[in-house]
């Protein structure tokens, strides 16, 4: 499933944090969450503005283009959920997942799309909003 970033007892891990996210928002415009769980061989071909919230988890092998979020549905009241991309997805440019949904194994999740909906393994998904269009 992959190595996932620990929570560090380094007593300078905050000073230091904010230093790396404060270059990474900087030089590349994007926020990506250290909370987040981030398996091996993440490729980020492009990686301008991409947000990855604190709860998102992101199995191997995934590629991610530019302008892409991983964010949780954003009601006031609920519990935040984030989504989960399972191993060998690929997200084009523009794409929004949002909420407590799963990207199966090796599934394609389209430009500039909008996806709330679980999209089953090795299927492609498109659209605003998101819906699934064929197998791979």
């Amino acid at each position: 499933m992959g190595v996932y970033i620990k929570r560090s007892k380094i007593p300078f891990r905050g000073v230091m944090g904010n230093f790396l996210r404060y270059r990474m928002l900087v030089k590349w415009n994007c926020d990506i969450s250290y909370s987040s769980k981030i398996g091996r061989n993440l490729h980020l071909p492009h990686p301008i503005g991409i947000v990855i919230g604190e709860g998102a988890v992101i199995h191997d092998d995934v590629t991610i283009f530019q302008n892409v979020t991983l964010g949780s549905h954003g009601k006031s009241g609920e519990k935040l959920t984030y989504p989960t991309i399972e191993r060998g997805a690929t997200i084009y440019a523009g794409a929004i997942i949002i909420g407590g949904v799963s990207i199966g194994e090796g599934a394609v999740i389209g430009a500039n799309s909008v996806v709330n909906i679980d999209v089953p393994p090795f299927s492609v998904a498109v659209g605003i909003p998101g819906r699934i269009v064929s197998p791979k």
